[in-house]
């Protein structure tokens, strides 16, 4: 699928080898009857252009392509461009029926226009409402509450001490003992008189009968004393507590309506009532909007790629028209991944066209992907390029989908000294040397090697041109 030229890698040629050959050419020259019918291949340093590229293939495509549709179902009823036509941004492209008709639309918008003017009195009617007797009445709760709420506070706090204050005691304890006087004559004064008589005497049962409230009495007040001293119960406190809570929580509420009553635009009746006024504002623009024909414009300036639609079909909102900015013919190209590398922003290309083999375009990539892609199983490395205008005559075109293949141009040397790459022996990491004749006799020398491809490398020092430098030895008999 991609076609490829692979640079030539120098294979390394350690010190001591060129070392070894330099001793072989000494060797011959100076015992010529031992070694006979020797010849040095050689080479003359020359100046030339050096091109490394990889090649993939491309194709045209849009700057820009985009397909638009109806906004709503309709019926077409103009279709204003052919394919091929050029258009401009905004320009009508065709125009539909819809399912509305001016009668609906006014009925519609008539509609929304009362629903806008209900939603605005009941907001009306909020904001401006005469709540001061209700606030009246809510600040007269908040009062009661807290008073409450102070009663059931200090009730609460009484529960951790006696019952009762000392004088509080001291006046049950008197009575108490009054009680208990009392009751003690009564009962002696009954036991003296009365207790000789039978049991169902009239005059025993009434003196009994006395007895028996003094009894009462003296209980009482002792039950009264025995209440004072004490503390409260577990029960007495929990029920303390809660009538504190309940009253906090009441004040809270009564408090909450009385902030609501002095802040109307901040409830959420109002909140409601204004995003129903909204809504229906909003419902009242598109109403106001809708048409019962739509218009379809393009989108951007370009040429009408197709038309899928007749006129008098139904048609939905689905894409309709189909628009490409074909101001600057664009290339999208596919490379092998091995050659990923040698593919970059603004790197030049050349491009030839299948179906037009005899001449040869130029541009540069604009963009690369940053994932690689799939195509038919292959990963591949996916950019896009520009054409320069300049490289071809006009009014020639370029059609969409028409391939070519593609030299991305990773680095050129123009006007350079060239010499083939046998020539050059590496002696350390990036570091080479070249034989160059002298007088007969191979020298070693030092250069600095810029670019090279398979065949030639750039010379950029240490060789001029017209110097002769060798490439290897040929054997012609013994």
């Amino acid at each position: 699928m991609f076609r490829k030229v692979y640079v030539w890698v120098i294979l390394a040629v350690i010190l001591a080898a060129a070392g070894g050959g330099y001793y072989y050419y000494r060797i011959a020259s100076a015992a010529p009857a031992e070694v006979t019918d020797v010849d040095v291949q050689t080479a003359t340093a020359r100046t030339g252009s050096l091109v490394i590229s990889a090649t993939g293939t491309g194709t045209v495509v849009s700057k820009a392509e985009i397909s638009v549709g109806f906004e709503k179902s309709g019926v077409v009823t103009e279709l204003l461009v052919n394919v091929g036509d050029e258009v401009d941004a905004s320009d009508v492209l065709a125009r539909a029926q819809t399912e509305d008709t001016e009668k609906t639309i006014a009925a519609a918008i008539a509609n929304a226009e009362l629903n806008v003017l209900k939603y605005q009195q009941a907001l009306d009617d909020l904001v401006n409402a005469d709540n001061s007797l209700e606030l009246a009445q809510a600040q007269v709760t908040v009062v009661e509450a807290e008073t409450n709420l102070t009663d059931m506070q200090e009730a609460r706090e009484k529960l951790n001490y006696q019952r009762c204050l000392d004088s509080s005691i001291e006046n049950y304890e008197a009575q108490y003992y009054r009680a208990l006087n009392r009751y003690n004559e009564i009962l002696d004064y009954y036991k003296k008189n009365y207790t000789e008589l039978p049991e169902n005497d009239p005059d025993r049962l009434d003196a009994l009968a006395t007895v028996l409230n003094a009894e009462n009495e003296m209980r009482t007040a002792l039950a009264n004393v025995n209440w004072c001293k004490g503390t409260a119960t577990e029960a007495e406190i929990a029920e303390a507590d809660a009538n504190v809570t309940l009253a906090q929580a009441t004040l809270t509420a009564v408090q909450a309506q009385v902030t609501e009553l002095q802040n109307p635009s901040d409830s959420l009746d109002v909140a409601i009532a204004e995003a129903q006024l909204s809504s229906a504002q909003a419902e009242l623009e598109l109403a106001q909007e809708t048409q019962s024909v739509i218009e379809l414009t393009a989108p951007i300036s370009g040429t009408v790629l197709s038309v899928n639609a007749i006129v008098g079909e139904s048609v939905g909102t689905g894409a309709v028209i189909t628009i490409a900015d074909l101001s600057q013919h664009m290339l999208e190209v596919y490379m092998d991944e091995s050659d990923m590398n040698s593919v970059g922003v603004g790197f030049e290309i050349e491009v030839v066209f299948d179906a037009l083999p005899n001449q040869t375009f130029s541009g540069k990539i604009i963009s690369v992907d940053p994932a690689l892609t799939n195509m038919g199983g292959v990963s591949a490395v996916r950019a896009l390029a520009q054409i320069d205008e300049a490289s071809f005559a006009k009014p020639q075109t370029l059609p969409m989908g028409l391939s070519a293949t593609v030299e991305v141009i990773n680095s050129k040397a123009e006007n350079v000294l060239l010499v083939p790459v046998e020539a050059l022996r590496e002696i350390a990491d990036g570091k080479y040397a070249v034989f160059v004749m002298q007088n007969g006799t191979p020298v070693l020398t030092l250069v600095e090697v810029g670019i090279m491809d398979y065949t030639y490398a750039e010379i950029i020092s240490g060789v001029n041109m017209g110097d002769v430098v060798t490439t290897g030895i040929v054997e012609t008999g013994q």
